[in-house]
């Protein structure tokens, strides 16, 4: 016998979409996306609400995506949200010590969305960064973070690009 359409089928789908956001898969989060009908994008609050998530990542937003709690269609979303507010938190802190040497402790609590300083030292230590006295405040520094240097085997490219030339030419 066939059954109608489940009632949490939006909760369901909406979840899928959420936790794609939340692990940043955003190609496969457009992929799911593609796959539901134009007109429940809209009329779905299940639907709307990783939607317009999304939207707020892509701008910039994350304080719109912090607030984005108090309008939960779904309660079940909360699980997904935390992750995801994990995920831009990250983000910010890749960005953050890839522009910065240093920052002062209050303003990295402020930017990290961190409700206390035992919170930020955990942050800190996790990603190996530094906390030191600066002008006055302490300062979270990232240059142990900017000490990672890239090495590129030059040599081996090299040869393996004039082996590329060297066969081209034979082709020829």
């Amino acid at each position: 016998m066939i059954q109608g359409e489940s009632p949490r089928k939006w909760a369901v789908l909406g979840s899928n979409l959420l936790g794609l956001l939340a692990h940043n898969k955003i190609a496969e989060f457009h992929t799911e996306l593609e796959l539901i009908p134009i007109e429940a994008r809209t009329s779905q609050p299940c639907i709307r609400y990783p939607i317009e998530l999304e939207q707020h990542l892509m701008e910039g937003s994350y304080s719109k995506v912090l607030n984005a709690r108090k309008s939960m269609p779904e309660p079940s979303f909360g699980i997904f949200l935390d992750m995801l507010v994990d995920t831009v938190r990250e983000k910010i802190a890749e960005c953050t010590a890839k522009a910065y040497e240093d920052i002062p402790l209050d303003d990295a609590k402020k930017l990290l969305m961190l409700d206390s300083e035992a919170k930020v030292a955990n942050f800190v230590e996790k990603h190996k960064w530094e906390v030191r006295e600066g002008k006055g405040a302490k300062v979270i520094s990232f240059k142990s973070a900017k000490d990672e240097t890239l090495e590129i085997p030059s040599v081996p490219v090299a040869m393996q690009a004039l082996g590329y030339a060297v066969e081209l030419e034979r082709i020829v």
